[in-house]
């Protein structure tokens, strides 16, 4: 394999992740939170939400700001993030249920969250801010769910992702956060030896899945000589997904 970061060799498998965006461009991190991240948070399950546009752009817009402010403080430990990510998920959880006839569970509030730093993390300018991404959340979903049961022992959890409770999303957090910096982890370390963060894990159970992997592979293939990004990636593409290789 050629000599490539793990950064990059995560990257290449979530080609969605726009690796032209700027980690400085507030417009850029609201359009991720306004768009990918909300989609993936399945606000279709939300009954009437599509009536309340310039209020879901009042919360994007505050969660942007968090976002932007943390950014740009300095970088936080463990104790201090998951305090800060704590309180974020439960704001979005309090603004969303505000509006008449809507109730967003923890669930689907750390899916906006988790979402957003997964795409971040591909973001140009992300690579000088690592640090930041050390202790960020992997995205809950069934996904995930199912590779924590068959790589980390977790047990079924008691509902539906979406509609989590802070007390059981944190259970399973906690659970892959223990498994990642044991001696069971053999495989998942970063260039420098650290382990994998939480959130890189979901670079890996999400290119696991078959059909994933099949977009994946049908992206690069189509914009294959005739970009930018193709030209910059080819190399650790091909390394990582070898269904490429010429």
């Amino acid at each position: 394999m050629i000599n490539t970061s793990v950064r990059d060799r995560l990257m290449v498998c979530f080609p969605y992740g726009h690796f032209d965006w700027s980690i400085s461009s507030r417009e850029n991190i609201y359009n991720i939170v306004s768009t990918a991240a909300y989609k993936d948070m399945t606000p279709r399950h939300l009954k009437g939400i599509g009536k309340y546009k310039s209020e879901k752009a009042e919360i994007f817009s505050y969660t942007t700001n968090q976002l932007v402010d943390y950014f740009s403080q300095p970088v936080k430990n463990k104790e201090e993030f998951e305090e800060w990510h704590k309180n974020l998920c439960e704001e979005v959880c309090k603004r969303f249920s505000a509006l008449p006839g809507i109730e967003l569970m923890y669930g689907k509030a750390q899916k906006l969250i988790n979402i957003t730093f997964k795409h971040l993390y591909c973001f140009d300018g992300a690579d000088k801010k690592e640090n930041y991404f050390k202790y960020c959340h992997i995205p809950i979903d069934n996904n995930i769910i199912s590779w924590c049961k068959k790589n980390v022992g977790i047990t079924s959890l008691p509902t539906a992702w979406s509609n989590l409770s802070y007390s059981d999303y944190i259970k399973l957090e906690d659970s892959l956060y223990s498994w990642l910096n044991s001696e069971k982890n053999i495989e998942y370390h970063n260039d420098d030896g650290t382990s994998y963060s939480r959130l890189q894990i979901d670079f890996i159970a999400w290119i696991s899945k078959s059909d994933a992997r099949k977009g994946v592979i049908e992206y690069w293939k189509s914009i294959q000589r005739s970009s930018d990004i193709w030209n910059q990636y080819k190399e650790t593409v091909v390394s990582v997904l070898s269904e490429l290789e010429e």
